[in-house]
């Protein structure tokens, strides 16, 4: 093409778009399913405890992703406490991290089309 009239920036839209869509994956990770992770969360009282209360989202911008999970000082013990499904749980249950966001996964998209219309 030898004469130029105007120039599309598509890179700009997509970063943009990739933005909003990671804006919405957090607004549902730190809501739906942070709220249901420390629901499902085990032994802890139902209003603290430190492996509930360490429980949190992180963005990471970079990697273009949100992760969830908790630290601190119950690291180890959440980390056993969410693989070892052969323990027994009062309260809560095993994968009470990875199961959350695999069943409210279907909500998370209404969130990113909240943020891209925002756009």
């Amino acid at each position: 093409m030898s004469i130029r009239i105007t120039e599309w920036a598509a890179g700009a839209v997509i970063a943009r778009a990739k933005e909003a869509a990671l804006d919405g994956v957090e607004e549902w990770a730190k809501g739906e399913v942070l709220s249901e992770m420390k629901r499902q969360c085990p032994v802890a009282p139902v209003n603290g405890g430190t492996m509930r209360n360490s429980l949190g989202t992180e963005r990471d911008d970079a990697r273009g992703v949100i992760v969830l999970g908790g630290g601190g000082p119950a690291e180890s013990y959440i980390y056993r406490q969410h693989q070892d499904a052969s323990l027994n749980h009062t309260t809560g249950k095993s994968h009470f991290i990875t199961d959350p966001v695999e069943q409210l996964a279907p909500n998370a998209a209404k969130y990113v089309e909240k943020h891209l219309r925002k756009t």
